[in-house]
């Protein structure tokens, strides 16, 4: 209760973080189109004293993991 979810105050759309790159990593190349993000299981939590602004998921796929990136301001 003391942290929020920044992309649950700013972000856009499922903001799914996980999937893509593993699932493809497990399927033959033919069937790499089946593959797609399902999972948002990274999160970035501020206190109060900021307020989010804009949060993305960055679309590169070189990890298992795609990163968020927030934009944060100290509330007044």
């Amino acid at each position: 209760q003391k942290l929020q979810d920044a992309f649950a105050r700013a972000g856009w759309g499922t903001g799914v973080t996980y999937g893509q790159w593993t699932l493809q990593q497990r399927l033959p190349s033919f069937l790499h189109f089946l593959a797609f993000d399902y999972l948002r299981i990274d999160h970035i939590f501020c206190s109060n004293h900021f307020r989010v602004q804009q949060v993305n998921v960055l679309n590169i796929s070189a990890f298992d993991h795609r990163p968020q990136i927030a934009k944060l301001i100290l509330a007044e």
